[in-house]
C-alpha cells in the first residue's frame, strides 16, 4: 500500500511539471489587423466581433483617402457585451503599403488601449476570457473545473488536535464518525488583466454524505459568481450546480486512495453565454498522514460542452496541512490547470495561456464538535498580463 501511494505521488509531480513546461512553451500573443486603406477611402469602418461592435470614424485625413503617406485622426467606439468605450487617436498612414505607422505616444497609446479590449472580446467565443480558474472566475468553464477539484480532492482538510480527540482518535487519518457535512464559503477576488482592474464575488454551498459501510461519499455543490470589470457598464453572472460520487478503493492506517465522478450543470447570464453547459469529470485522489501532518493530492479530468463549444481540462494539485495548538490548523496548496483543448463549431481554438497555477493558504479553527471556520488567501501565476489576490471566508457543519 505504501509503495502504491509513493508511486502515484511521484507520477502526479511529473505530470504537473510536464504541464507547466508545455504551458510556457505554447504562449502566444494576440494579433489583429484593421483595414486602414478601406477605412480612409470610405471615411469609416464598422465590424462586429463576438457580439461587440467596433466603429472607426475618420475625423480628419491628410492621406487623400489612403493615396499618400500622412497623418490622420480616427475616433474608435467599442460597444456591446458590457463594453462602452470611446477614444480618439492621431495616427499615420503609409502608402502604398496600406499599414499604420506605430510611432510616438499616440501610436503606442492606440495599441495599449485596443489590445486588452481585443484580447477580452476574442475570448468571448473561446471560453478563455481570462484564462481562468476558480480564482479567475470570468472563465466559467475552467472555473468550474477548478471548483470541482477543490470540493472533491481538497474536500477533507487537516483535523485539529481537539477534533481528533473529540472523535476518540489517537492517530490522525482514522475514519471519522460524522456522516453528513454542510460547507459554505464566500470568496472575493481583486484582479488586473492587461491593466484593467476588476473584481469577482463567489458564493458557494455544498453538502456531502458518507456511507462508511460502502466506502462511498455522495454530494452536491452550488456556486454563484458575479464578475465586474472597471471598463464594463454592467456585471456578468454565472452559476453552476454539481453532483459527485467518490469511493475509497484502497485504505491503510495512514493513507487512502479515492476515485470519483462528477456531473456539472452551468448556467450563464444571457449577455455572457446564451446556452447552458454540461460538464463531466473523473478524478483520483490520495491522502497520506505523517503523524499529524496531512498531504492530499490528486487529479481531475473535465470535459465540458456548451452548444458548439467543447473544452478539455486537466487539473492536478497537492495540499499540505498541520494542526497548530489545540484548535487551529494551517494548510498550503498548489493547483495547476492545463487546457488540453478547446474547439468551437468543430474548429480548434488557439489558447494563449493554456496553464494556470493557483497558490493558496488557509487557517482553520475548530469551534465545537459540529462547527468549524476557515479563512484564506489565493493568487494566480503563469498567466501573462494577469495578477490576482483573493480572500476567502468559510464555515463547515458536521452531524
Amino acid at each position: 500500500m505504501k509503495s502504491l501511494s509513493h508511486k502515484l505521488i511521484f507520477g502526479f509531480i511529473i505530470l504537473l511539471l510536464i504541464g507547466m513546461f508545455a504551458g510556457s512553451a505554447n504562449a502566444q500573443e494576440y494579433d489583429y489587423s484593421w483595414p486602414w486603406t478601406a477605412m480612409l477611402q470610405s471615411g469609416g469602418y464598422t465590424t462586429v466581433i463576438n457580439g461587440v461592435t467596433f466603429t472607426f470614424s475618420v475625423v480628419f485625413d491628410e492621406t487623400q483617402g489612403g493615396q499618400q503617406t500622412g497623418p490622420f485622426m480616427v475616433m474608435v467606439t467599442v460597444v456591446g457585451q458590457g463594453f462602452n468605450e470611446q477614444q480618439e487617436f492621431q495616427l499615420a498612414y503609409e502608402a502604398p503599403a496600406g499599414g499604420m505607422f506605430i510611432f510616438g505616444a499616440e501610436g503606442q497609446a492606440f495599441l495599449a488601449w485596443m489590445n486588452p479590449i481585443l484580447a477580452q472580446v476574442n475570448a468571448l467565443s473561446s471560453g478563455d476570457v481570462l484564462n481562468s480558474a476558480n480564482t479567475v472566475p470570468s472563465n466559467p468553464v475552467a472555473g468550474q473545473a477548478i471548483r470541482t477539484f477543490r470540493t472533491t480532492v481538497f474536500s477533507e482538510p487537516v483535523e485539529s488536535r481537539a477534533e481528533m480527540r473529540e472523535q476518540g482518535e489517537i492517530t490522525a487519518g482514522k475514519t471519522p464518525t460524522k456522516l453528513n457535512e454542510i460547507s459554505s464559503d464566500v470568496e472575493y477576488e481583486f484582479f488586473k488583466f492587461y491593466g484593467d482592474k476588476g473584481n469577482n464575488l463567489a458564493i458557494h454551498a455544498g453538502y456531502a454524505r458518507t456511507l462508511y459501510d460502502l466506502n462511498l461519499t455522495l454530494g452536491g455543490n452550488f456556486a454563484f459568481n458575479n464578475l465586474k470589470m472597471d471598463n464594463w457598464d454592467e456585471s456578468l453572472n454565472n452559476s453552476d450546480a454539481a453532483l459527485f460520487a467518490k469511493k475509497v478503493v484502497s485504505e491503510g492506517d495512514n493513507s487512502r486512495i479515492t476515485v470519483g465522478l462528477n456531473l456539472d450543470l452551468m448556467l450563464f447570464d444571457k449577455d455572457y453565454i446564451e446556452d447552458t453547459g454540461i460538464g463531466i469529470g473523473a478524478m483520483g485522489s490520495g491522502r497520506n498522514y505523517f503523524g499529524e501532518y496531512l498531504l492530499s493530492w490528486g487529479g481531475l479530468y473535465q470535459y465540458t460542452i456548451i452548444s458548439d463549444f467543447k473544452a478539455h481540462y486537466l487539473s492536478v494539485g497537492a495540499m499540505f496541512g498541520m494542526p497548530i495548538g489545540e484548535k487551529l490548523t494551517v494548510s498550503v496548496d498548489a493547483l495547476g490547470t492545463y487546457t488540453l483543448g478547446i474547439s468551437v463549431d468543430g474548429e480548434s481554438v488557439d489558447i494563449d495561456e493554456p496553464l494556470m497555477l493557483n497558490l493558496g493558504g488557509s487557517l482553520g479553527m475548530y469551534i465545537s464538535k459540529a462547527f468549524s471556520l476557515n479563512g484564506g488567501v489565493k493568487t494566480v501565476l503563469l498567466v501573462d498580463e494577469y495578477s490576482s489576490f483573493e480572500l476567502l471566508l468559510g464555515a463547515g457543519y458536521r452531524f
